[in-house]
């Protein structure tokens, strides 16, 4: 039974990270500049840095696990 389990966690994981990747190849090529997560104000800088950032540095931290 883990197994099958195991193996729906993945196939979440890969889609919500699929679905997150689309977000973000939209919002870059329309210019936006808004957080996927929190909808708030992604920073200048984060996107000078990073252009393809769909997150802000915050909801990237708590994304990543390090907030």
């Amino acid at each position: 039974m883990p197994d099958v389990i195991d193996a729906a966690q993945e196939l979440e994981i890969r889609l919500r990270d699929r679905a997150v990747r689309s977000v973000c190849n939209r919002a870059a090529k329309s210019g936006r500049s808004i957080c996927v997560d929190c909808e708030g104000q992604i920073e200048a800088a984060r996107l000078v840095a990073m252009p393809s950032a769909c997150r802000c540095i915050e909801c990237q931290k708590t994304y990543e696990g390090n907030a």
